[in-house]
């Protein structure tokens, strides 16, 4: 481990050949390339993005459901069934609302979480009416994160649309009054 972020051992060595020795050929020319040895901006880049995911996993104990029953009861995967768009996973979390017995609150601070992973190469903007009309907004980290692509992330209410850039996980929340 390099704590000067000059380097991260790409390159050094091959996986190992119990499972990538057939492979071996054509990943060791692409290790040894020096083009793709990640330079230190790229480096500092994902340890940004990495700090950030942490700050936004603890953001929220609605990350951290910790009974099978609170996922059951919590979780929604959106952009599913025959409509689906490929390469797009949106989940969503949701936190009681007002008196509700039969859930409990967990999170002071949003009421509902939306994660849309897009692994596409392309931005992708979806519409899920099951989320309209609600108060969605970029989570805090994100807006002030240092990954400019993230911040492009977008939510239109009146829509339900969710518009998120390629290959990127951008996470909504939507804030307690």
């Amino acid at each position: 481990l390099d704590f000067t972020y000059e380097t991260n051992n790409w390159g050094v060595g091959l996986p190992p050949s119990e499972k990538n020795e057939d492979n071996w050929p054509l990943m060791k020319p692409r290790l040894e390339n020096p083009s793709f040895k990640p330079a230190k901006g790229h480096i500092l880049a994902a340890l940004d993005s990495f700090v950030d995911i942490l700050k936004i996993r603890y953001s929220s104990p609605l990350f951290r459901l910790s009974t099978a029953n609170d996922i059951k009861q919590r979780v929604r995967f959106h952009n599913t069934g025959p409509s689906l768009v490929p390469g797009v996973i949106v989940m969503g979390i949701e936190d009681a609302r007002g008196e509700s017995p039969e859930m409990a609150q967990l999170d002071t601070n949003f009421s509902y979480v939306v994660t849309v992973f897009n692994v596409c190469p392309h931005e992708v903007s979806m519409d899920i009416p099951a989320l309209a009309s609600m108060g969605f907004e970029l989570h805090p980290v994100q807006v002030n994160s240092s990954d400019t692509l993230v911040r492009k992330s977008a939510y239109e209410a009146a829509t339900g649309r969710f518009t998120v850039p390629g290959r990127t996980v951008s996470v909504f929340v939507e804030p307690r009054c």
